[in-house]
């Protein structure tokens, strides 16, 4: 694939931020203030680096987030844990678990592809508080 300079400029952005998780609004503020990118370009480059697994997108009531993938390189290898509490995304290494996957595809002929696999619940941290999901 060829790489832009828009492409560059949102990939340096996620492997040089500060936070694992931004929104569309948050990265429209960093790059598209600016002028490194246009806001349909932005949401060109967001989707087809998402298309390619680069990025992952997660839905928090209305708003989106995106997080670089490679931050965490055996995401195809595991499940995820989103709280709705927090927003704190686990990547959940247990040998219980990727038990269900090999199950799954055994069992029932269907191959989970865990770059997407998201179960959405509370934290422990966030179990004890007034959180609303």
């Amino acid at each position: 694939m060829y790489k832009t300079m828009q492409y560059k400029a949102l990939r340096d952005f996620f492997r040089t931020g500060q936070k694992e998780q931004y929104s569309s609004d948050e990265i429209i503020d960093a790059l598209c203030a600016d002028g490194a990118l246009g806001k349909s370009t932005l949401y060109r480059q967001l989707s087809r680096m998402t298309e390619q697994g680069e990025l992952r997108r997660f839905h928090e009531g209305k708003r989106v987030l995106y997080q670089y993938a490679h931050q965490h390189g055996n995401c195809h290898e595991h499940f995820h844990l989103k709280c709705r509490g927090c927003g704190k995304l686990i990547h959940l290494t247990c040998d219980q678990v990727s038990g269900l996957a090999e199950h799954i595809a055994s069992a029932h002929g269907f191959t989970l592809d865990l770059r997407e696999s998201v179960l959405y619940g509370l934290c422990e941290g966030c179990r004890g508080k007034d959180a609303t999901c």
